[in-house]
């Protein structure tokens, strides 16, 4: 559950929908990521892939915590970022709505267990 601070380079941020990979977002110098994860603790919403040479920070949980807890204002600021990356997300996605449908995919059903033979009984 660490965030990362972008240092220099780029990075996209992409989520797959279907069969799809789609970009929704930049990181550039000075961005951070992985705020949403740090704040719920829910599993990552999105993929983060280097465009170019870049390097990040890691800024820790264990020290995050511990400045959010003595920094005043520190846990909403990092709240207001994870809204601000769940807005723009909707507004680039906002045709899903009625193409998902059409994306979702349905793997196909799991092949049966090997069925072992029937075992046959000794007559008595």
């Amino acid at each position: 559950k660490d965030m990362y601070a972008v240092v220099s380079g780029e990075f996209k941020t992409v989520q797959r929908v279907g069969f799809v990979q789609k970009e929704f977002d930049r990181c550039c110098l000075g961005d951070v990521i992985g705020e949403g994860r740090f704040l719920t603790g829910e599993p990552r919403s999105a993929s983060v892939v280097a465009t170019q040479n870049s390097s990040v920070a890691v800024l820790e949980e264990r020290k995050l915590t511990t400045l959010c807890e003595t920094v005043p204002g520190l846990k909403e600021e990092v709240a207001a970022l994870v809204q601000e990356h769940k807005r723009n997300f909707a507004q680039r996605f906002s045709w899903l709505d009625t193409a998902k449908p059409q994306l979702d995919y349905h793997p196909p059903p799991a092949p049966e267990e090997a069925r072992s033979p029937p075992q046959r009984h000794p007559e008595e």
